[in-house]
């Protein structure tokens, strides 16, 4: 406690205080100045304001799966990804799956359709179904001889064309979960 005493009484610090707390506050009103009059960040929009708030439109409602839905799934799968009759599978997909390919690379199978060699049986269940948009999660086992686990996959088909000509197409194709390794030879 003396050492304290002995410090803050010592006749050279007395010296030297007031012209060290006019530095530290002349450097504060240096930094206060700096910081705000030389900021020169825009001011960020949040985008509040007084208006009511834009509600999201409600989600279509639930419609029945037609049978024109399961016919195009059930193709697609025994076509685009079995990888057989793609000239087919072509005219029945559409969105992400086709775009930027072209037929001929469709054709070569060089396509965003992941493969899967399934049986003809596969489990399927509706994730979603509106008037023009349906999404279905199929559950693929594997033809017989081939070693490699069942697969997880989701569907996406929409509605197009114009009103007495409306087609169901593939839009999305994808696993469910990572694609399966197949199973080293025993």
């Amino acid at each position: 406690m003396n050492l304290v005493q002995d410090v803050f009484s010592s006749r050279a610090l007395n010296k030297w205080l007031p012209w060290l707390a006019a530095l530290v506050l002349a450097a504060g009103v240096i930094t206060f100045v700096a910081v705000k009059w030389t900021n020169t960040a825009k001011s960020i929009d949040t985008g509040a304001t007084n208006k009511p708030a834009v509600l999201p439109k409600p989600e279509p409602p639930t419609t029945k799966l037609s049978p024109g839905v399961r016919r195009v799934a059930s193709r697609f799968i025994a076509t685009a990804v079995a990888r057989k009759n793609l000239a087919e599978a072509w005219k029945i997909s559409g969105g992400i799956l086709k775009d930027g390919t072209t037929y001929k690379q469709w054709l070569a199978g060089d396509i965003a359709v992941v493969p899967y060699p399934a049986s003809p049986d596969a489990g399927m269940q509706v994730s979603y179904s509106h008037r023009n948009e349906v999404e279905l999660i199929f559950a693929l086992q594997p033809r017989k001889g081939v070693k490699i686990k069942p697969q997880y996959f989701l569907m996406d088909l929409t509605r197009v064309g114009n009103v007495g000509h409306k087609r169901w197409l593939v839009t999305y194709w994808a696993p469910k979960s990572p694609p399966q390794i197949p199973a080293p030879a025993n």
